[in-house]
């Protein structure tokens, strides 16, 4: 049985239900914050769940608060990492284990933003492979910037004058 749900939360979890159903997105409960690594970028991060829509898995993720949509670029990178990540990490019985991550779309991943208190859930799509492309530019980056300065200097020429005497008195 489902717990009551205090107001006015009720109105937000209705919402949020309701605009699910109308969707038909159909959340996997294996698949709710779940621990992902993406071997290329050096990145782990834990996404909120994955769903399917129309029989495609997509990524997605919970946002409560301002409009993500008006700061699109941290959550389409974000988004991006966990779709293109190499595997998933679950609590075993002995620890960690670790499996491939799930085939999802790598086109778009849906971020589900639902303001508390306002009994207003939306669904926004968001570009990941654009996320993608910056996120793979980050990483060139942040290797680049690795480099040892004398890999990228080469000494042309250099002077050394002394300093002219002093004048006598």
């Amino acid at each position: 049985q489902t717990p009551a749900i205090p107001a006015p939360w009720d109105a937000d979890i209705a919402a949020y239900r309701q605009v699910m159903a109308a969707n038909n997105v159909h959340i996997d409960p294996e698949l709710i914050e779940v621990v992902v690594t993406c071997d290329s970028l050096e990145v782990a991060g834990t996404f909120d769940r994955v769903v399917t829509i129309g029989g495609e898995p997509y990524v997605a993720d919970v946002k409560t608060g301002k409009d993500p949509a008006a700061f699109p670029h941290d959550i389409c990178v974000q988004l991006a990492c966990y779709a293109n990540a190499d595997r998933m990490h679950r609590p075993g019985p002995n620890g960690w284990v670790a499996e491939p991550m799930i085939p999802v779309n790598r086109e778009r991943a849906l971020v589900i933003h639902l303001r508390p208190g306002a009994a207003t859930c939306e669904l926004i799509w968001f570009d990941i492979a654009a996320g993608w492309e910056a996120a793979q530019t980050s990483a060139h980056v942040r290797t680049w910037q690795k480099t040892k300065a004398t890999a990228l200097t080469t000494p042309m020429a250099a002077i050394t004058v002394a300093p002219a005497p002093a004048p006598t008195p």
